[in-house]
């Protein structure tokens, strides 16, 4: 019987991602597909005692991926901005500075490769790269177990970070077992509450799950109540924050991951709609 308004919401999630019909794994020829849109706050990486400015990048990755870890991967990284519009006089009289932030561009790799940019990439020992496939075979979907495994797998870094990966795992195909195991082990993590209606960074409407952490620093996941699919993460620093340096107000956006279409398909340049 649930206990708190968080447990009642993440309760009702479990039982609606349990009622999913089964997920679709590729077959021979086939790829998985998924697309996801991240953004951070960077800083220009201003030389020491020059003035530091904070800059947002975002980028989009489309990734058509096989279970042998062939595919493509598409990158779009957009120019970044300023994350404060009123430095821009300050900023261009400094030179424009823009030292760790990557430039804009299009990435387009086929895999295997010998390029690595970005993305989730596993190295092979013959020196080639794969695209990570997401198999959650051999995950298990015991919520106790499951718990368990994300605690080893995160090397009990703490409940904030199970709560990231929790929300990754969601995405990418996961099976119907799988969520909702993963809804019921967000609901067990201690300071989990309701935030109400919210929308992730595309605008997209969903309810709101947040966790904080000890430094006041609050990771926010948003996802649609009926489907029960995850339409965004976020994080947002808390009281007294400074990033890179700079002070920031309470609630600053820190960063974001967006997750969009998902689907299989027959080749490396559909998207499912």
């Amino acid at each position: 019987h649930p206990t708190s308004a968080a447990a009642a919401v993440l309760n009702e999630a479990a039982s609606v991602a349990a009622d999913l019909p089964p997920s679709q794994v590729p077959d021979p020829g086939q790829y998985l597909y998924y697309r996801t849109t991240q953004g951070s706050i960077q800083d220009s990486g201003a030389p020491l005692g020059e003035r530091n400015f904070l800059l947002y990048s975002t980028e989009t990755i489309d990734t058509w991926v096989a279970p042998d870890g062939s595919g493509r991967q598409r990158i779009v990284v957009a120019a970044p901005h300023l994350l404060y519009p009123a430095d821009q006089s300050a900023w261009e009289a400094a030179g424009s500075p823009n030292y760790e932030v990557q430039s804009a561009g299009v990435f387009d790799t086929k895999f295997p490769s010998t390029t690595r940019i970005g993305g989730p990439l596993i190295e092979e020992v013959n020196g080639e790269n794969y695209l990570a496939y997401p198999d959650d075979s051999r995950i298990p979907t015991d919520p106790s177990a499951l718990k368990q495994y994300l605690n080893r797998y995160d090397h009990n870094s703490g409940p904030a970070t199970t709560f990231i990966i929790a929300g990754d795992l969601l995405q990418e195909g996961a099976s119907p077992a799988l969520r909702s195991a993963l809804f019921q082990v967000i609901e067990q993590l201690p300071g989990v509450k309701v935030l109400g209606p919210t929308k992730d960074e595309a605008g997209r409407p969903g309810l709101g799950i947040a966790l904080d952490v000890g430094t006041g620093d609050r990771s926010v996941l948003v996802f649609n109540t009926k489907t029960s699919a995850v339409l965004g993460l976020k994080s947002l620093v808390g009281p007294s924050a400074s990033v890179y340096g700079v002070p920031v107000p309470e609630g600053t956006q820190a960063g974001f991951t967006n997750f969009g279409p998902t689907g299989v398909v027959s080749s490396t340049s559909v998207v499912p709609h």
